[in-house]
């Protein structure tokens, strides 16, 4: 489904994980619009909300895996 938040684009290094999700920078541990990012990979997020995981692709796919 699309939903009202989107993947621009992630970056993971030396330095850790990093992606752009609504145009902000976020890492594994930031909150965004009551989501908490728990993974960040190439061309996806892993996201929880009240318990439940989504993943977030940066061709604007979310769901529940």
């Amino acid at each position: 489904s699309r939903a009202s938040i989107s993947l621009r684009g992630s970056v993971t290094d030396a330095g850790g994980s990093s992606a752009v999700v609504n145009g902000s920078l976020v890492q594994v541990g930031s909150e965004i619009l009551g989501y908490r990012i728990e993974e960040i990979q190439t061309h996806q997020v892993i996201l929880s909300k009240e318990g439940k995981r989504y993943s977030l692709d940066d061709q604007g796919n979310f769901e529940s895996p």
